[in-house]
């Protein structure tokens, strides 16, 4: 008996689905939901924000490009050392006043 490897059951899968097609069959095929990202400026922003907020000593977590819930939370904390607004966001201003705080 010839055992199947990942290569020989994606082969076979493929086959079978070009077969389906052929003969005029329907194959649905349910993908896992898309991950909507930010838009490539706003994830260098909150990149760049990560890493100005850990160098600071404040705790953002992975530095990525995604928002978690630990960037927010230094974000806020941050603002609040420095009696800025507290919105929790990666915004320009805030920004550069992650940059002049570096220096």
């Amino acid at each position: 008996m010839k055992r199947l490897t990942v290569g020989t059951a994606a082969m076979a899968f493929t086959t079978l689905t070009l077969a389906m097609v052929i003969a005029g069959g329907a194959m649905a095929i349910e993908l896992p939901p898309k991950t909507e990202l930010p838009p490539l400026s706003e994830r260098i922003k909150v990149h760049e924000a990560l890493r100005l907020l850990a160098e600071l000593g404040y705790d953002p977590g992975a530095v990525d490009d995604t928002m978690h819930i630990n960037i927010d939370g230094a974000i806020r904390n941050f603002q609040r050392t420095h009696d800025l607004p507290v919105d929790g966001k990666v915004t320009d201003s805030l920004l550069a006043i992650l940059r002049n705080a570096k220096q």
